[in-house]
């Protein structure tokens, strides 16, 4: 997701100071320096625009720290070996913000997205996608306000339900982010079954 400086061990610096020196024609680093490697609080910032303002452990961004890429892209959060990993938040340059876990670079766990037409997930992710149990919030959508239920693999997939803006909630299940099955739509106190595979069969007819 990002690039980072190795020194290939090459010593730059005195022994326990703060130090400030180019690392070739790649940016500058200025912060703490124990045998040489970067350690405690310490900036980097690269010629592209690239910039880092936190904790070093061995060499290693490590700890609490701020990445800041040239697109204007933002993590704000934890550090473990060079990856984002952790809690944090990150800002993506399309509007984007996801706070959670991360691991090794990628939300992984709980966590929450907010999306730029206002619409939010709450729930967990893996491997960078929405699975398991969540429920995402609709401002823009004409019928729906929220759903709640399965994920996987970043669409809805398996038993949930969906709240209507009119107060009524659906009880559905999802195959691919499709309805499938009967569902329940439940209204007035009443109850109306909804077969979702007819349904699908008109769609694909017209």
């Amino acid at each position: 997701m990002f690039n980072y400086i190795k020194i290939n061990n090459k010593t730059y610096g005195k022994k326990d100071f703060q130090s400030t020196f180019n690392i070739g024609n790649i940016g500058k680093y200025e912060g703490g320096l124990i045998n040489g490697k970067r350690e405690g609080l310490g900036t980097i910032e690269w010629q592209d625009g690239q910039k880092y303002i936190g904790e070093w452990k061995n060499d290693k961004m490590d700890g609490r720290g701020t990445y800041i890429w040239s697109d204007k892209k933002k993590y704000t959060g934890d550090w473990k070996d060079n990856y984002m990993d952790g809690l944090g938040e990150l800002k993506s340059d399309n509007g984007i913000i996801f706070k959670g876990i991360f691991k090794k670079g990628i939300p992984d766990g709980l966590g929450i997205i907010e999306y730029d037409n206002n619409d939010k997930y709450e729930g967990n992710m893996k491997e960078g996608k929405k699975e398991g149990k969540g429920v995402y919030y609709y401002t823009s959508h004409e019928k729906y306000c929220r759903y709640e239920g399965d994920w996987k693999n970043n669409v809805r997939h398996g038993e949930g339900i969906l709240y209507y803006k009119d107060g009524t909630k659906e009880i559905v299940e999802y195959s691919e982010d499709t309805r499938i099955g009967v569902g329940v739509l439940l209204r007035h106190n009443k109850a109306e079954i909804v077969d979702n595979n007819k349904i699908n069969k008109l769609k694909r007819k017209k």
